[in-house]
């Protein structure tokens, strides 16, 4: 069990038992010397740096992108939709939310359900058609970071606008 919680990359450098002592030393040093809460705002503050962190992870059956190959996972978080190779956990694609154009949900006759995710600019758009039964959680998970991700650029640039505006008046050209 313990070499399938274990990255592939990491996996051969001890056998499972040498893994599971070393954690157990580890912990054991570790819990001697740190608070509870101490050891939360610790793990939170590594773990908020992985590019993956916060996301929600949905499988997808199979993408028009050529870059994704067979089955993958999408895993949608505050940096954006990111396709991850199904064997290896890899990022295979990302698209940001500044790219995401709109998503539209679609049926075949068949029954297979489908996830349009058009991204671009007013110049170029490409539609990457997704194979998922979850395009009713995936669309609108991706309105809503899009929204946040708009609501964040417009105060940056308000805030921009301030100190443009202050640093004028400071300099009296306003």
């Amino acid at each position: 069990q313990v070499s399938k919680l274990l990255p592939p990359s990491l996996a051969h450098m001890s056998t499972p038992d040498q893994w599971v002592a070393e954690v157990a030393r580890e912990w054991d040093e570790i819990a001697s010397r740190i608070l509870p809460m101490d050891a939360k705002a610790k793990y939170l503050s590594v773990a908020m740096t992985f590019p993956l962190y916060g996301s929600c992870f949905f499988p997808i059956k199979n993408a028009s992108d050529s870059r994704v190959q067979g089955e993958s996972i999408m895993a949608i978080n505050k940096s954006g939709v990111h396709f991850l190779s199904y064997k290896t956990r890899e990022t295979l694609v990302t698209y940001t939310f500044g790219e995401i154009v709109s998503t539209r949900k679609l049926r075949s006759n068949s029954g297979r359900q489908y996830l349009d995710l058009k991204c671009g600019n007013l110049m170029v758009v490409k539609v990457t058609r997704c194979e998922t039964p979850y395009g009713r959680e995936i669309g609108p998970l991706i309105a809503l970071y899009s929204k946040m991700h708009l609501e964040e650029k417009r105060r940056g640039e308000d805030q921009q606008g301030i100190f443009r505006a202050d640093a004028a008046l400071a300099a009296g050209t306003y």
